[in-house]
């Protein structure tokens, strides 16, 4: 979502939070909205707080193996 978001300009901190929240699947609402009720507007408001709160589900072994696919990857399939 990260790089997703950098293709679009948000006009304040809260688009990008709002960008990110709704690019969830409904599971992950779910459950982000029973940490942080929607009426929390602090959380809601601040991108940062969203992005860094997402982030801290990701291992940095995904990160690590993900970065490693994509450079491995070719379009005709051969190394």
């Amino acid at each position: 979502m990260e790089l997703l978001s950098q293709s679009f300009t948000f006009t304040n901190d809260k688009e990008l939070a709002d960008f990110y929240l709704n690019n969830l699947t409904e599971s992950s609402k779910t459950t982000i909205f029973s940490i942080y009720p929607q009426m929390t507007d602090p959380f809601y408001q601040n991108s940062a707080a969203v992005i860094a709160y997402l982030q801290s589900f990701v291992s940095q072994n995904v990160k690590i193996h993900a970065l490693k696919a994509i450079r491995s990857l070719t379009m005709d399939g051969r190394e």
